[in-house]
């Protein structure tokens, strides 16, 4: 029953640190050049955390919570355990230090070493392809994020005038935060079912899973915005209202694509790669040192998730 109750509340703490990265990364762009309110930001990003599952349907927590492990081959909570630790521990080390890293590179590296450490099977084809589209991501909201500021300055060329980067960025906005609710939402769905003991083939869309992912997530969005969406706002580049705009579409193309292929993604990754897509483009300075310190942090990721939590499902099989 202890192990019931810490699992629960391993996995709330999942989602509260999410928020704290990757929720505060989706709002960087907002409050770098606002052009909605910061309260209303933030009600908008929970609220498709909370509702966007049941529009595009949980294709991604059903990877992450039955694809990658089976789970299901197990009654004991100690293999999931284990797996959120290493999530939560590797993400939270890295949030500390200021650095957005991969919600998802650290839940998949943490599921897979717990399922490999606990003896558990694993599906290596269903690995190779989350891995392959985590690689590919990036590239394609960097492209997306060049090819969208060439597109607004020949736009701007032929017509005489830009379009209103207000109006832009506000659609850009609404388009980047449902992107994140239909692919990071899923992920903290797929935590919070495993964290209450349900072990489905098909991870099903629930309004009370979500409702409590979502209060963590807002939890964590609250506690870690400042610190991170500094550091992505600011860090990589000096960010004006085209490039938030430019940005948060090219971001919101590259995560729905990854989500209709049901994988999960991390939109931090994607936004910063958006960004220096954007500012490359319009030959601005980037902050290559600070960029690099963001992506060195990506690359650790996976590998110590990993680690940590195959240790983690070793341990647990002591305690049978």
């Amino acid at each position: 029953m202890a192990g019931d109750a810490a699992l629960l509340v391993l996995a709330l703490v999942f989602a509260a640190v999410a928020g704290m990265n990757d929720g505060a990364s989706v709002l960087s762009m907002a409050l770098r050049a606002p052009s909605v309110a910061p309260g209303l930001a933030v009600v908008a990003i929970v609220a498709a955390v909370v509702m966007a599952p049941f529009v595009v349907g949980t294709e991604v927590a059903t990877t992450l919570a039955a694809r990658l492990v089976d789970f299901g081959a197990e009654t004991s909570s100690g293999p999931v355990l284990a797996a959120l630790a290493a999530a939560v521990a590797v993400v939270a080390v890295l949030a500390r230090r200021g650095l957005p890293t991969s919600v998802a590179l650290a839940l998949v590296g943490g599921v897979v070493g717990a399922g490999v450490g606990y003896g558990l099977p694993v599906e290596p084809r269903t690995i190779g392809l989350v891995l392959a589209v985590a690689a590919a991501s990036p590239v394609v909201g960097g492209v997306c994020g060049w090819g969208l500021a060439r597109l607004t300055v020949l736009l701007s060329e032929v017509s005489g005038h830009a379009p209103s980067p207000r109006r832009v960025h506000l659609a850009g906005f609404g388009l980047l935060a449902f992107a994140y609710g239909a692919n990071g939402g899923q992920k903290m769905l797929a935590v919070v079912t495993l964290g209450l003991g349900v072990r489905e083939a098909t991870v099903a869309a629930h309004a009370g899973r979500s409702l409590l992912a979502g209060g963590a997530f807002a939890v964590g969005l609250l506690l870690g915005l400042r610190r991170v969406a500094g550091s992505l706002g600011t860090g990589v580049m000096l960010v004006r209202a085209t490039h938030a705009a430019n940005t948060e579409v090219a971001a919101a193309t590259a995560v729905l694509a990854s989500t209709a292929l049901g994988v999960p993604v991390s939109l931090t990754q994607v936004t910063t790669a958006a960004l220096v897509g954007s500012g490359v483009s319009e030959r601005r300075q980037i902050r290559w040192g600070h960029a690099s310190r963001i992506a060195a942090a990506w690359v650790l990721t996976l590998p110590a998730a990993l680690v940590v939590g195959a240790a983690g499902g070793w341990v647990a099989t002591l305690s049978q």
